[in-house]
């Protein structure tokens, strides 16, 4: 049902993906495969960035972000608005009472009760009468986010450094994951995020030869 409510993402975060595959394959055609995709400049993406989101710093781009959230936000139906407001506070209430016990629930104003239980029967009307659920609009939150800030993560994928830590953890996942396919055998990892592991995967190709990378970007 969250597919129908929210368009697609564009741009060139939109989506995409990427892999690896364990392989026999020579080093020439590895290096051929890994070098075959222009990228665009640093910069160019600098550029991009900082047209869509007023700025390259964490603080311009967060600003931007919840710019174009609540922008999409204010585009969707009135009801999946309501709706999402409404599970806001139900969520912000429950996270409150949680740990509370019987005792110290009891003695919460009986106001804040009836409204937690008037936002929780008004959210499940508007559910039922749209044929609606909780995760149709856990979806829709998610991809509005992820819409807002895709093209920022994807240039910082290609413009920033992976930590020493975190790449020593990729280069033994690859090497056990080589190692666990043996000789004739392939291993392919798909991945759904903005391919911050990309970079890194291709250059591991030059100094083992038995990996291949490839990338997919949704149009």
């Amino acid at each position: 049902m969250s597919n129908t409510i929210l368009a697609a993402a564009k741009g060139f975060g939109g989506g995409g993906g990427g892999g690896f595959s364990s392989t026999n394959n020579s080093r020439k055609k590895n290096t051929k495969k890994a070098t075959a995709t222009s990228k665009p400049s640093k910069q160019a993406l600098l550029n991009q960035v900082e047209r869509k989101y007023g700025g390259n710093t964490p603080q311009d781009i967060a600003r931007g972000t919840q710019i174009m959230i609540d922008r999409a936000m204010q585009e969707l139906p009135q009801h999946i608005q309501l709706a999402i407001q409404l599970y806001r506070q139900d969520v912000e209430w429950n996270r409150r009472i949680a740990g509370m016990d019987v005792l110290a629930q009891s003695q919460l104003p009986p106001q804040l009760i009836n409204q937690a239980q008037r936002v929780q029967k008004k959210l499940q009307e508007i559910l039922q009468e749209h044929s609606l659920t909780v995760h149709d609009l856990q979806m829709t939150m998610q991809q509005i986010t992820w819409n807002a800030s895709a093209d920022a993560k994807a240039a910082k994928s290609l413009t920033g450094t992976m930590p020493r830590d975190v790449q020593n953890r990729v280069q033994r996942a690859c090497d056990y994951a080589a190692q666990a396919a043996g000789g004739n055998g392939t291993v392919l990892d798909v991945g759904c995020g903005y391919g911050v592991l990309v970079p890194y995967l291709k250059r591991l190709v030059w100094t083992q030869p038995k990996f291949t990378v490839w990338t997919y970007r949704r149009k």
